[in-house]
């Protein structure tokens, strides 16, 4: 890995984005490909969401600390619900424990349903988005419950998880901030911006909600995120794909980006 950054920081000193954008992630994919050696593999299920208390229908990956634990959401179909869930290898088994769950029959203004996984953040929080809820707006909406989607994050504090909204979408007119922040998972740079795309909300023209967005979220004094717009897909081509592909620049402003999770326990 340490000869794929040195090589990696070569060929941003050498190279000029976007023109060889391309050339330099298929370099970094094709390097993290062959520097793996290959090893047959076995299926095994390590957990069975029963669709009670542990949720149902976990559509969007797992995020792995540095100790083994895996992190993920439930969608929980038919509810306007979800949940953000810890998995731990007890070494007879694996244990669920409960790290958030989403009310949002009850409280809205959270979010609900969260259509993606979650990283972790430069500190050790957890951060994640939900597809609904947030600010109640009739633009958006779920199994009777309003809102387009919250960026949100989760802090440890002893044995309990607390929920912070970094931002409700749709509070611009017609979206133009995003709406519906479902697919894949936020990123961050070497500056603890936040990135992420929505599937819909930006520009109406096109596609029935908006054709979704590309946008960037900044720490700013107090405790408060701003958002930032970098992109308005205007259809009819196909809207954003889910994970959000990090601008080649980027990388080579910060030489090398890679997540690691600081959690301690």
């Amino acid at each position: 890995m340490a000869r794929l950054r040195k090589h990696l920081n070569w060929l941003c000193a050498s190279l000029s984005p976007p023109a060889h954008a391309g050339l330099i992630l298929a370099i970094v994919f094709a390097a993290l490909i062959f520097s793996v050696p290959l090893r047959a593999q076995t299926y095994t299920v390590i957990y069975d969401l029963q669709g009670g208390t542990d949720g149902a229908e976990p559509n969007y990956g797992l995020t792995i600390d540095n100790t083994g634990r895996l992190w993920g959401t439930t969608f929980e179909d038919n509810t306007p619900n979800g949940n953000v869930y810890e998995l731990s290898n007890s070494g007879s088994g694996w244990d669920l424990f409960l790290v958030h769950f989403f009310n949002g029959v009850n409280d809205q203004s959270g979010g609900f349903a969260p259509y993606a996984t979650v990283v972790f953040g430069p500190l050790g929080d957890l951060y994640g988005t939900t597809g609904f809820g947030g600010i109640a707006n009739p633009a958006c909406g779920s199994y009777g419950v309003t809102g387009c989607g919250v960026v949100y994050s989760l802090t440890e504090t002893g044995a309990q998880w607390s929920e912070t909204v970094l931002y409700s979408f749709c509070q611009q007119m017609n979206c133009r901030d995003g709406a519906e922040p479902y697919g894949g998972a936020v990123i961050f740079d070497g500056g603890g911006n936040l990135y992420g795309t929505t599937f819909a909300g930006g520009e109406n023209t096109n596609c029935m909600g908006g054709c979704g967005v590309v946008y960037e979220l900044s720490p700013s004094s107090g405790g408060s995120w701003a958002e930032t717009v970098l992109y308005r897909f205007a259809g009819p081509n196909p809207r954003p794909t889910p994970r959000p592909v990090f601008p080649v620049a980027k990388v080579c402003a910060t030489r090398v980006f890679y997540a690691e999770s600081r959690r301690k326990r």
